[in-house]
């Protein structure tokens, strides 16, 4: 009796919709828990990193302006509206209907690339009052032809997926 599952992040996905500079890039993400998230624990997705670096300086997306930023899923367990900060790269998605645990649950959202080449970023996902709060790394989807900037799904190559320090998520944007 008394027995009970450690809250884990099983899985990370994150994929976009092109490499091409300034075109509008849906990024698309899909995270899978062991156990559900439950809607009256106040659980909130902050996914950072949503830029990418050129020599080595961080560069952020082209658009759209920090603010509200609607947040398209399948299922309809996260709110419409994300919080988004463009300078820094941060989404933030709040949980509406309790999840399913071993499901993937897909969201994505629509950004503007920059003007320029820029390299890959590690972009992590956090979940608020996951109990362990902890940050995990997203993955991106295999590559076939090993150059990770020009495959289909423009994908940046498979981070390795690993818990990191525990940290906590801002819940607004001054």
């Amino acid at each position: 009796p008394m027995l009970i599952r450690r809250p884990v992040i099983t899985s990370a996905v994150i994929a976009q919709s092109t490499i091409h500079p300034c075109a509008e890039n849906t990024i698309t993400m899909t995270i899978t828990t062991n156990v559900p998230l439950v809607v009256g624990v106040g659980h909130t997705i902050t996914v950072s990193g949503l830029r990418g670096f050129k020599e080595g300086v961080p560069v952020p997306m082209a658009g759209p302006p920090t603010g509200n930023i609607t947040v398209a899923n399948t299922d309809a367990i996260f709110d419409s509206r994300g919080t988004w900060d463009l300078e820094h790269g941060i989404l933030i998605v709040t949980l509406v209907q309790d999840s399913t645990a071993g499901f993937g649950h897909v969201f994505s959202v629509d950004l503007t690339n920059p003007a320029s080449q820029q390299d890959c970023a590690q972009v992590t996902l956090n979940i608020s009052t996951f109990c362990f709060n902890n940050t995990f790394s997203f993955t991106t989807p295999n590559v076939s032809n090993g150059d990770a900037k020009l495959s289909n799904q423009g994908s940046c190559g498979n981070f390795s997926s690993s818990l990191l320090s525990p940290g906590t998520p801002p819940t607004s944007f001054a």
